[in-house]
């Protein structure tokens, strides 16, 4: 499955820029639901087994096989908000981002308008990208589909936080302990440096 992935994210002749940035058909699902299936595998262990549900299924999204014991997944990913799909599509056309700006489309004329600041500190990147993985996780809380034990949720955190006054690990965690009536029984959440997980309700 990685060996695919990784053969699609370099295959830069059939997905240029322009294809690859704006995540549609194959791309989307691969990026957005087959890699993230390969980094959960790998917390299960060499003899786990996984495969996504087929594309009209309404419920979970993939299906985990640990030995004996099959798993239902729910994925998603943090990093496609309104503002991150306007920064890809101008990335498709070759421009120049600055992912901390705000982005809005001027309805008269589709442009697209960067407004804000361009820097920020890796402790305030760090904090509004927690914000972002709970509000996919409230998401998919809100629509749940029954039968699914896990959520995979997949962000594009790749900061370390080793040497700041702040935890994003541990301000996730928080968070996700105070959602209401959480339906899931863990929630993985694939970052840069690996799988963060965390139990989410008694198994």
């Amino acid at each position: 499955m990685e060996k695919i992935c990784l053969d699609v994210f370099h295959d830069r002749e059939t997905y240029p820029d322009s294809k690859f940035h704006k995540r549609k058909d194959l791309l989307k699902a691969i990026l957005e639901e087959y890699w993230p299936l390969t980094q959960l595998l790998k917390c299960f262990g060499e003899k786990a087994k996984g495969r996504l549900t087929e594309h009209s299924n309404t419920g979970p999204d993939a299906v985990v096989h640990d030995e004996e014991i099959q798993y239902f997944v729910q994925i998603t990913c943090a990093d496609q908000s309104y503002k991150e799909a306007l920064n890809r599509e101008i990335l498709s056309e070759g421009q120049l981002v600055f992912p901390e700006q705000n982005k809005v489309r001027d309805k008269k004329n589709n442009k697209i308008i960067s407004e804000g600041r361009f820097l920020t500190t890796r402790k305030a990147k760090l904090k509004s990208q927690v914000l972002e993985v709970e509000a996919a996780i409230n998401k998919k809380v809100r629509n749940f589909h029954n039968g699914t034990d896990y959520l995979l949720v997949y962000t594009n955190i790749h900061l370390s936080d080793m040497d700041i006054d702040y935890s994003w690990q541990e301000d996730l965690r928080e968070k996700i302990n105070n959602i209401q009536n959480m339906p899931y029984k863990k929630i993985y959440i694939t970052h840069k440096q690996g799988v963060f997980i965390t139990s989410s309700r008694p198994s």
